[in-house]
């Protein structure tokens, strides 16, 4: 209730009161205007404090480090604060690891732990060049370092792979690169623009010679012409070693290894972040790539949670690159989490902190702090326990079927009346769809009403977090779900 009271008021009351010995005063953060006129009018600092009675606790011990405002919230100036200085702290990052990368492919230096994110658009000649790009714009915007085209295994079409990566050169620019075991495929993506080839295996190296020597190479262990899958540590650290010497004989120079990382249990994470470990210790001067999209891709979890541990792992091994994939519904939004996951190790490693209390989190459903309101907070009266209505009388305006195309991040609505579609209407937010139906009148009864503001909300939650849209079904949320 004190963040109805006007600002003059609260300075009334205090000159009244004519207080003393106070260092400060810090009213609610939702008191409307600028609260400088209690200062002025009791001579005691004045600003606003946090939204949120539960921020106290961590604005507190800042007083005096931060520079409260008297028209800003607290927790947004803090929030604005810690911004600030992780961007310049990462700005910071980025120019120590130009200094120290072993090279730069398309000017993307690539250092020990530079953990640059290597975006694959998976199956891309079947998305044709419109897709591709698509797909290649989305996780530039996002924050890829590299956007990687992935061929199709077996499926040999160098014509493909040439269009489609001079399209994304072309269109998107950067560093790309080309995922196949074809030599013909590679060669027409290196000739298009492909600056990275991955997946360069001992049956692959040696087709490869006519390729320009600052082409750089991501190296496996396998040898897949010969059916040949190695599946020790020793095994893989030998195979590679056995193609890094060839492609060094060739004459190349920009060579990234990857041991593979295995999924969990079958055959086995733990094994195969061993490989990377070992193999580091035997190669500092080599840099490393991780593919997390086993990880993410192989198990029905959220990916969210082990795009932020992988990454963590990562930064541990000081891997140089990591690739992922939005092969799956399920994975979809994985190079933004990587992305974000990936600043946040590096920040957290260069402080030597844990990964939290940053600008930058990958909390979505669940909470730092809570912030409910207890039930003592707000007045009651004996609660009458609710229940549902056995029957609806349909609205005589009509009725309303809503879908959303999460292409285009939209909720669509569309208005029928006996059985016969009169408008659709779009919009991103349940609000503004809800409110435009209201004023056309297509909503005349109070438990429509309801009805469509729970339907479009339940729209607008799916958008946000990428799951399935089901009119008059509860949106899953998989084990807590179930009872």
């Amino acid at each position: 209730m004190a963040a109805l009271i006007p600002p003059h008021e609260i300075a009334k009351k205090l000159k009244a009161d004519n207080i003393k010995g106070f260092d400060f005063i810090l009213t609610p953060a939702l008191i409307s205007g600028d609260v400088s006129i209690i200062e002025r009018e009791v001579g005691i600092p004045t600003f606003k404090g946090p939204i949120h009675a539960a921020d106290l606790p961590y604005v507190l011990p800042l007083l005096g480090k931060i520079e409260l405002s008297r028209t800003e919230a607290a927790c947004r100036i803090l929030s604005l604060n810690r911004g600030f200085e992780d961007e310049e702290e990462l700005k910071i990052i980025e120019e120590e690891l130009k200094h120290s990368a072993f090279f730069d492919i398309a000017g993307v230096p690539i250092a020990k732990g530079s953990l640059r994110v290597v975006a694959e658009i998976t199956f891309a000649p079947n998305k044709g060049v419109e897709g591709t790009l698509a797909e290649a714009r989305e996780f530039k915007d996002v924050g890829a370092d590299i956007i990687d085209i992935g061929m199709i295994a077996g499926d040999n079409k160098p014509d493909t792979a040439y269009e489609l990566v001079k399209a994304v050169k072309s269109e998107i620019g950067g560093a790309i690169s080309i995922d196949s075991l074809m030599p013909s495929e590679i060669m027409a993506a290196v000739n298009a623009g492909a600056d990275l080839v991955i997946s360069v295996d001992r049956g692959t190296i040696g087709e490869l010679g006519e390729l320009p020597r600052d082409v750089a190479l991501v190296v496996i262990p396998t040898d897949v012409k010969r059916g040949y899958y190695p599946s020790t540590i020793d095994e893989k650290i030998k195979g590679l070693e056995k193609v890094i010497d060839l492609a060094k004989s060739m004459g190349f120079k920009k060579i990234i290894a990857d041991p593979i990382l295995s999924p969990p249990l079958q055959p086995s994470l733990l094994e195969s972040l061993a490989a990377y470990y070992e193999f580091s210790k035997r190669h500092p001067d080599i840099p490393l790539m991780m593919g997390v999209g086993n990880a993410t891709e192989l198990m029905d979890v959220d990916s969210i949670g082990i795009n932020g541990l992988m990454a963590a792992i990562a930064a541990e091994l000081d891997i140089s690159m990591l690739l992922t994939t939005e092969a799956s519904n399920k994975t979809r939004g994985c190079v933004k989490e990587l992305c974000i996951a990936v600043k946040m190790a590096k920040l957290s490693k260069r402080r030597s902190k844990p990964m939290k209390d940053l600008s930058l989190s990958l909390l979505a459903i669940k909470d730092k702090r809570d912030l409910t309101l207890p039930p003592t907070a707000i007045e009651v009266r004996e609660p009458v326990k609710a229940s549902r209505k056995a029957s609806r009388t349909p609205d005589p305006a009509g009725y309303i079927k809503i879908t959303i195309d999460k292409k285009r991040g939209v909720i669509l609505a569309s208005h029928f009346k006996a059985g016969k579609l009169t408008c659709t209407l779009e919009g991103s937010k349940a609000e503004d769809i809800y409110d435009e139906l209201i004023k056309r009148g297509l909503i005349t009864t109070l438990d429509h009403a309801a009805y469509v503001g729970k339907e479009l909300y339940k729209a607008e939650l799916a958008l946000k977090l990428g799951k399935s849209y089901v009119q008059d079904e509860d949106l899953d949320f998989g084990f807590t779900s179930k009872s």
